[in-house]
């Protein structure tokens, strides 16, 4: 069963008109969302969003005091291969905004007029789509073959058995191999797509772990333990996550 639950959700905000804030508040607070964080600039929001994790971004496209825009921002978001959902907000949508900002690849654009359940309904259907995205049947057996990292000069080889996980920080992709990282320039979800069989599985937007090396798992906090390490657990992954492993009640 698909779960809907959007009491775990953590939504952050982008919006500068306190009073259409406080509107969007009471909305988004009696859709039972508990995690809301508002911000009303770009410079803000880029702080915020860089100290926390998010499920989902609601941004004003247009911020009537700022020279960067709701979509800047959205454009921060993806140089970093972020995949969280994005709705934009706007007064003023045509096909000019559209054409503008169809390279931050959002989720939904709504009219600052719409209802209450039109604001429901494409937080919901985002995340539908996200609970519904295809799972794999099973994690085979980790190979054996060895994945060779550039430090200096030299390329080390190491067993794939020995990554804990990979994780994205400013761009750039890291494996995890006891204490130390080895930097690599492929991307998450290319690892993704290659070491599904090799037991590593994408918990949260910025990691990728290897099931082998996972401890424990809290599923009201949604954290998973890696050694003394706690690895979080979006939320648009956490279905699919816990799917696809073999769990005993």
């Amino acid at each position: 069963m698909i779960n809907t639950d959007l009491r775990y959700l953590r939504v952050l905000i982008l919006e500068d008109d306190a009073n259409y804030v406080e509107l969007l508040k009471l909305n988004l607070t009696s859709f039972k969302i508990k995690h809301l964080t508002f911000v009303s600039t770009f410079e803000e929001a880029l702080a915020t969003y860089r100290k926390r994790d998010f499920d989902l971004l609601i941004l004003d496209i247009n911020l009537d005091k700022e020279k960067s825009t709701g979509d800047d921002f959205a454009r921060v978001v993806r140089s970093s291969e972020d995949s969280v959902p994005i709705i934009y907000l706007t007064s003023y949508f045509n096909e000019d905004i559209y054409e503008r900002v169809r390279d931050t690849h959002p989720s939904s654009f709504l009219d600052k007029d719409c209802s209450t359940l039109e604001l429901k309904q494409a937080i919901d259907l985002e995340i539908l789509k996200q609970a519904n995205q295809p799972q794999s049947q099973g994690v085979d057996t980790a190979s054996n073959n060895k994945f060779f990292f550039k430090v200096g000069n030299i390329y080390k080889g190491i067993d794939p058995t020995e990554i804990s996980y990979f994780f994205s920080e400013n761009s750039t992709t890291y494996a995890r191999v006891k204490e130390r990282n080895f930097p690599t320039s492929t991307r998450l979800k290319s690892l993704e797509g290659s070491l599904k069989k090799q037991g590593f599985l994408r918990a949260h937007k910025k990691y990728l772990v290897n099931i082998n090396h996972i401890e424990q798992i809290d599923t009201q906090s949604s954290k998973l333990k890696i050694g003394s390490e706690s690895i979080p657990i979006g939320y648009a992954f956490k279905m699919s996550f816990l799917n696809r492993l073999q769990t005993f009640r």
